[in-house]
């Protein structure tokens, strides 16, 4: 049982990561919910493809907020949900197209 549970701790301390050297994707939304626009701080360990995308609860793609090449380190980019219908949506952080993160989005209008 003991070893279950640091194997379970040590999964869970990987997945956060460190905001200050950024050794693992992290990310924020700030509001969450968002109405209609939010802001989005991420930060990637090293240079690379980043995209983040949200999807419907289909798993359409309803949105790109950043898709292109960046340096290791912290950004923000901006949300506009404001043509997006309310409802809940998941947004997922790619770095060098590996999925690294996911998080519900609550968009209300």
């Amino acid at each position: 049982m003991k070893k279950r549970l640091l194997l379970l701790l040590a999964i869970f301390a990987t997945t956060i990561g460190t905001h200050g050297g950024v050794h693992q994707p992290w990310w924020n939304l700030e509001p969450n919910p968002v109405n209609p626009r939010a802001k989005v701080n991420f930060g990637i360990p090293h240079d690379g493809m980043v995209s983040i995308r949200v999807y419907d609860i289909h798993g359409r793609l309803a949105t790109t907020v950043v898709d292109g090449r960046m340096s290791a380190g912290t950004h923000s980019a901006d949300f506009d949900g404001a043509r997006m219908a309310s409802g809940v949506y998941l947004m997922v952080l790619r770095v060098q197209g590996e999925k690294a993160l996911k998080k519900r989005v609550t968009v209300l209008k």
